[in-house]
């Protein structure tokens, strides 16, 4: 039995089609086409609500942003190794003690837990650090690039993303407008 050219597979597929099933088949392709990577459907967007996000902590016990509402979240998705979440890990410090009492303030990482104790015994860390072993928030989230953080506001809104290294005085200011 001989292979078939592409160009003669194609025509026995379209043989073999009726004419609603070849239309169903290219509404279905354009529709695809229009609706973006499919990873989008799932993407968490600016105005939407946060979803369920339950996660262990460095300390042992586990945090759900969802008991958070009522505050204003600053997620800060970080690793041990980036030298620029290093530098925002200083400022968000001083952001949680200023705003103690208005904000929350949530590391998140992929990184093994040992490491995270070692580097926090380096450069204190002075707000809960969340574990995200799989990665799976990270996903959700789209985090493609470190640091990324995420504002929601006291409703649980999503507000503000900010993909790599954040201007401190602007998301103080982002901050301060929610509040």
């Amino acid at each position: 039995m001989r292979a078939l050219p592409s160009s003669e597979y194609f025509k026995l597929i379209y043989l073999n089609m009726n004419t609603p099933k070849l239309l169903l088949l290219l509404l279905s392709l354009i529709a695809l086409f229009l609706a973006g990577p499919v990873s989008d459907l799932f993407a968490i967007r600016t105005g939407e609500p946060l979803p369920e996000v339950v996660l262990p902590s460095l300390d042992g016990g586990y945090i759900s942003l969802s008991n958070l509402e009522g505050r204003v979240i600053v997620l800060n998705f970080w690793a041990a190794w980036c030298a620029p979440c290093s530098k925002e890990i200083g400022a968000l410090n001083g952001l949680a003690r200023v705003y103690k009492n208005d904000i929350a303030v949530i590391g998140i990482t992929n990184d093994d837990p040992r490491t995270i104790r070692d580097f926090i015994r380096l450069q204190p860390i002075a707000y809960p650090v969340l574990l995200d072993s799989q990665s799976n928030i990270h996903k959700r989230f789209e985090v493609l690039e470190i640091p990324a953080t995420f504002i929601v506001d006291r409703g649980g809104v999503l507000r503000k993303k900010y993909s790599g290294p954040v201007d401190i005085g602007e998301l103080g200011a982002v901050i301060e407008s929610l509040l």
